[in-house]
């Protein structure tokens, strides 16, 4: 039985379409002139003919009786059809897929190599060894140490809140800090600073010798290089290189607050004494914590800003359990 179906229906067009595209013998196509025959249309008529008349006509926006065949209008309808089938979304071969993929993994890998190589400038290896061949061996002052006495020398200077004194055992360790009402900071510090600024152009090295006690983070010693002065009441300035010791980690922070690498551990429950030795010039710098080499590369100051040198010690408010004392300190110059 033939169903019967509305012939100006977007229904209809797609049973026309398929059963073109399925042709002769196909249930389509014997669906299709079934409904074309029924309405009465097509009599007498070539079944190709009458189905592609009928799909042209509703093409067009008109009844499919309305228009006979023309020259040439079979071919261009068979056509369309195949347009449209081509012009169907299809997904993407499987072999193109996978080569899409690979090379956008190629493309990333490319990416990550080139910003782990050229991360640092190539100029700045030359910059490391020329800075690494400078012999510092001419004090800028004499060595500090305690050994005559816990007299501070004119070409040093203490700031900040925490009072740094010389303990029985000859190092300068910060005295204990209480809290007060309106500040509630965890910590507090003071610094040892020398009086002298240094020129940006002038490479410099810092030498100083710690004794760390067993310790839990009461003191946090710090060796700095700042640019600019100072804050008197803050024993910091806005920007410093600084290695320091936190949590039984060495480490070293830029100027530009990174902390590259992963430090050095140390055992807090043993005493020991350290040496770390910070060497800078304009734009490098290199430190070294007993017998490792922490960093090497940019230390992120400013290359027309003084810079100040020192050792600084943080202390937590409220505790006043011993760790870290410095034991000496130089400033070289080549």
């Amino acid at each position: 039985m033939t169903q019967s179906m509305d012939l100006e229906s977007e229904q209809f067009m797609t049973l026309l379409t398929d059963a073109l595209r399925a042709g002769p013998g196909s249930p389509e196509w014997h669906q299709a002139v079934g409904v074309l025959r029924a309405s009465g249309g097509g009599k007498g008529a070539d079944e190709m003919q009458m189905l592609v008349r009928a799909r042209e006509d509703l093409e067009s926006g008109r009844d499919y009786r309305a228009v006979k065949a023309g020259a040439g209008f079979t071919q261009k309808v068979m056509a369309g059809i195949e347009e449209e089938g081509k012009a169907k979304p299809k997904g993407l071969p499987s072999a193109n897929l996978i080569a899409l993929v690979a090379g956008g993994v190629i493309l990333v890998v490319v990416v990550v190599l080139a910003v782990v190589l050229f991360r640092t400038p190539p100029a700045d290896r030359g910059n490391i060894e020329r800075l690494q061949g400078i012999y510092f061996i001419n004090p800028v002052v004499p060595q500090l140490n305690f050994d005559s006495g816990p007299e501070i020398p004119a070409e040093w200077r203490l700031v900040g809140e925490v009072p740094l004194k010389v303990m029985k055992d000859k190092t300068l360790a910060p005295a204990a800090t209480q809290p007060t009402k309106d500040d509630k900071r965890e910590y507090k510090a003071g610094a040892l600073v020398l009086s002298e600024s240094i020129a940006p152009d002038q490479p410099r090295m810092v030498d100083v010798t710690l004794k760390i006690k067993p310790t839990n983070d009461a003191i946090i010693p710090e060796v700095f290089v700042a640019e600019g002065p100072l804050d008197d009441g803050k024993a910091s300035s806005g920007r410093e290189l600084v290695w320091l010791l936190k949590g039984g980690m060495g480490q070293v922070a830029l100027a530009d607050g990174r902390v590259p690498g992963t430090g050095e551990k140390f055992d807090l429950r043993k005493g020991q004494t350290l040496n770390v030795k910070v060497r800078f010039n304009k734009d490098t710098v290199i430190v070294e914590s007993g017998e490792k080499r922490l960093y090497e590369g940019p230390h992120k100051l400013s290359e027309t800003g003084p810079r100040y040198v020192g050792v600084r010690f943080r202390r937590k408010v409220g505790d006043g359990s011993e760790g870290v004392g410095m034991v000496s300190i130089s400033v070289l110059k080549p």
